[in-house]
């Protein structure tokens, strides 16, 4: 792949909350677009709280977010107070935990014999709460890696969110797992809190969304190109690739905002 190939894959991926923006429908003098591009991720700083005044975002059920939040956080201090040197670190815009592991030991105790990825399910079976998911949404995650490194020391282990069958963006948890089966750290983006009923496809049509895409990487689109084919559920589009190297792809993704706030957006990939 050509550099400028490259470069088109990256910032089309980086510029993915001004596109939700789009698929809802929200002015464009409303959200900081393209540009000096000076956010890898738009759900932050000033450009964050023009993202989120500009997306219509389902309300939770009263209370919820608290509940969340608390449940949360008394899982945090029942582990802490389990695990001595317990260092969680916390998601700056998902609120859940970002980095889990302990000064001087492992997560769980050992367990020789155990397949790594049940190891990591058993974990997070137990601890759910942690991570602001219940056990239904422990059991919808979906194995994507499960693979030992060459020294045979360390096993890896990756599950990916999804919510009615629609994947989380960036939703997923790492987590590594020694040969005795003992849990030793994770690393995650899950998504806390989501509501069960969200589903369909955000308000803006899949071609709009192709336009605004290469609009953010300065490519204007008079319109998308012709349509190559779609999904019986409309959750996947693909294009032609028009200017760009590869046909276009467009699909729905669940994007959170923080715990229980999450909107449906299209996630386009120019390449």
């Amino acid at each position: 792949m050509e550099p400028l190939h490259r470069l088109l894959v990256f910032i089309a991926l980086i510029l993915l909350a001004p596109s939700i923006a789009w698929a809802q429908g929200a002015d464009r003098a409303q959200v900081a677009t393209g540009g000096g591009l000076p956010n890898f991720d738009a759900r932050l700083g000033k450009e964050g709280r023009a993202v989120r005044q500009a997306l219509t975002i389902p309300s939770a059920a009263p209370n919820r977010k608290a509940q969340v939040e608390k449940g949360m956080a008394t899982a945090h201090q029942a582990l802490a107070t389990s695990l001595p040197g317990l260092t969680v670190d916390w998601h700056p815009v998902l609120g859940g935990p970002e980095v889990i592991t302990t000064r001087g030991r492992f997560l769980t105790p050992a367990s020789p014999g155990t397949d790594p990825e049940l190891a990591v399910r058993g974990f997070l079976a137990a601890k759910a709460p942690l991570f602001g998911l219940s056990s239904s949404d422990v059991d919808n995650l979906i194995t994507t890696a499960h693979y030992t490194n060459p020294a045979g020391n360390l096993s890896w282990v990756t599950l990916e969110q999804r919510l009615n069958g629609i994947p989380v963006f960036r939703g997923e948890l790492r987590a590594a797992v020694t040969p005795d089966g003992q849990v030793a750290t994770i690393a995650s983006e899950l998504a806390a809190g989501l509501d069960p009923a969200l589903s369909g496809v955000p308000t803006m049509p899949p071609e709009r969304a192709v336009q605004k895409a290469a609009q953010d990487i300065g490519v204007h689109l008079a319109a998308a190109p012709p349509l190559i084919e779609r999904s019986s559920d409309g959750l996947k589009h693909r294009f032609t690739r028009g200017p760009f190297a590869d046909d276009i792809t467009a699909d729905v993704v669940i994007f959170p905002l923080s715990v229980t706030e999450a909107v449906l957006a299209w996630r386009v990939l120019l390449w």
